[in-house]
């Protein structure tokens, strides 16, 4: 199963397949949507011993990071269904992390740890867009609640 999820070498795997499902037309909320069955596959996966959790989250933060390069640039798209897809689409991708957090909370070693998601977040939380703002604000209260707040010598900043 793990082979087949990873694929041969220089092709597609089932991995960024299911990964590029999650975010497909800018993502969807229905739980009978195949956006949601592609995130219930991936969490199920790692979730079942069957994927590590950094092999999930290093494409995924990779895309959010993208995407979150791509909107300070202002090179979002070129044509206006690319401009209106990827807030959408970066939406879906914090949604999963989200989901990613609540299901396997923070890592001590590895990508999905405290110190690379979290200034991730806050980059997103600083969006334009009130749809990514507001999935950003949602993973950053659990990553705060996880990991016990913020150290006072931020506040002092």
């Amino acid at each position: 199963f793990a082979s087949a999820l990873h694929g041969k070498e220089g092709e597609s795997n089932a991995l960024t397949t299911l990964l590029e499902q999650t975010d497909a037309a800018g993502g969807s909320s229905s739980a009978a949507s195949f956006q949601q069955a592609a995130a219930d596959a991936l969490s199920s996966s790692v979730l079942h011993g069957r994927v590590p959790l950094d092999e999930v989250a290093f494409p995924l933060l990779g895309r959010i990071e993208e995407r979150l390069v791509a909107e300070a640039s202002g090179d979002a798209g070129k044509d206006r269904k690319d401009k209106a897809l990827g807030p959408k689409c970066l939406a879906s991708n914090l949604k999963l992390v989200c989901r990613l957090l609540s299901a396997f909370g923070l890592q001590q070693s590895g990508l999905f740890r405290r110190a690379l998601v979290l200034p991730l977040l806050l980059r997103a939380a600083c969006s334009e867009h009130s749809k990514v703002r507001a999935v950003a604000g949602d993973a950053l209260v659990q990553i705060l609640t996880l990991s016990g707040g913020i150290e006072d010598r931020i506040w002092q900043l």
